[in-house]
C-alpha cells in the first residue's frame, strides 16, 4: 500500500489500486481509510516524514518502507536521499 502524506497539490494523482493520498494535517481525521496493509510512505520532507511515521505508528499500521521527493542535504557528503527501509 502506498500512502502518499504530501499536499494534495504535490501528490501525484495514481490511480493504483493500492494508492491514497491523505496529506499529514489531515491523517488525524481520515487514518480510518487506510487499509490494514504494510505501507510505503512518500513525503515532502525528513519533518513530515516523521511526523507522519509516528503517527502511523501509533495508531498500529505497519511501515515498512518511506520515501522523500525534496532533496535533504548532509553537511559532510552531498547527495540525495530518496528512499528507506523500516
Amino acid at each position: 500500500m502506498i500512502l502518499d502524506i504530501r499536499d494534495y497539490r504535490d501528490a501525484q494523482n495514481e490511480e493504483y489500486k493500492q494508492y491514497m493520498n491523505i496529506p499529514y494535517a489531515y491523517l488525524k481525521r481520515n487514518y480510518r481509510e487506510i487499509p490494514p496493509l504494510s505501507i510505503h510512505v512518500v513525503a515532502t520532507d525528513q519533518l513530515e516524514l516523521n511526523l507522519g511515521l509516528r503517527y502511523l505508528k501509533a495508531k498500529g499500521f505497519e511501515v515498512a518502507s518511506y520515501s522523500l521527493t525534496k532533496r535533504q542535504w548532509n553537511q559532510k557528503q552531498k547527495g540525495e536521499i530518496c528512499c528507506g527501509i523500516r
